[in-house]
């Protein structure tokens, strides 16, 4: 009777730290896709956020005009990644993130994309100190995960100015699926 109950407990405690490890490798997974799902974001932002100070740095209705792009290109993505974008937009700074930043790669160093576009309604002439521009930015990385936002910047600069002060205004922001 005692080596039937000890073989019972010895299976039940078995059992139990089955069950165990199985929830422990879950959840480490589970952080894993939280952390670099969270990483792909921030960089994504961050790229806009290059875009734009880029932009505002530039003559930026040059760039809208003739679909000139960023000093951040490093040649044709690699891979999957792909510089096919929304309709209308033309893709305007790609790389690595790590690149970007002016860093060495780390574990989760993304592929970002930046498009632009002129979203002006009606279109804006060439000349026009005022344009709104969409900006959509997507982080990807190799095996998997990617995350995109798309916003909307109204540029103007006051031509009377003569010092070239652009003024960005942020009208809309989203987390695209």
């Amino acid at each position: 009777m005692p080596l039937v109950l000890t073989m019972m407990l010895t299976v039940a405690l078995a059992t139990l730290g089955s069950a165990m490890t199985i929830a422990t490798v879950t959840e480490t997974l589970i952080a894993a896709a939280y952390r670099d799902g969270t990483a792909l974001f921030y960089a994504a932002d961050a790229a806009a956020e290059f875009a734009i100070d880029e932009l505002v740095r530039s003559d930026w209705r040059h760039v809208l005009d003739t679909g000139d792009r960023s000093t951040f290109v490093d040649g044709m993505p690699a891979g999957s990644e792909s510089l096919e974008g929304p309709s209308g937009y033309a893709a305007y700074a790609y790389g690595r993130f790590g690149d970007m930043l002016g860093r060495p790669p780390t574990e989760v160093d993304p592929y970002v994309v930046v498009w632009i576009g002129d979203v002006s309604e009606p279109p804006m002439d060439t000349t026009s100190s005022e344009r709104v521009v969409g900006i959509v930015a997507t982080a990807s990385r190799h095996g998997g995960g990617r995350r995109s936002i798309a916003l909307t910047v109204r540029l103007s600069s006051s031509p009377e100015d003569g010092d070239g002060a652009v003024t960005v205004e942020r009208l809309s922001w989203t987390q695209e699926p």
